[in-house]
């Protein structure tokens, strides 16, 4: 995936369900699986800024983001794009009630 602060590929391989073990799961609980579904398998791996928000990562002690990393605010926008299905694009709303000075 790409976005505007990082470029990771992601390849699947540290996922805890193959996309076969989950379409064999769906075949056994009898649930119809037709072409043109799309079926979501969860989050992507450092796709959440709070997995890059540490300075550094506990297990290889490798620094993840530089001090002041860009949390999202009020106004930005977020896309997500699946080549072949299209983009989905969400601008961010806070509340006047949850406002943070």
């Amino acid at each position: 995936y790409k976005t505007l602060y990082h470029t990771h590929p992601q390849s699947g391989e540290k996922a805890a369900w193959s996309f076969p073990r989950i379409l064999a799961w769906l075949g056994q609980q009898n649930i119809g699986v037709e072409p043109g579904y799309v079926i979501g398998s969860g989050t992507v791996g450092n796709g959440c800024i709070a997995e890059f928000a540490a300075k550094v990562d506990p297990d290889t002690g490798k620094e993840l983001a530089p001090a002041g990393y860009p949390w999202l605010k009020d106004g930005d926008v977020v896309s997500m794009e699946v080549k072949g299905i299209g983009i989905l694009e969400n601008k961010v709303k806070i509340p006047a009630f949850a406002a943070v000075k």
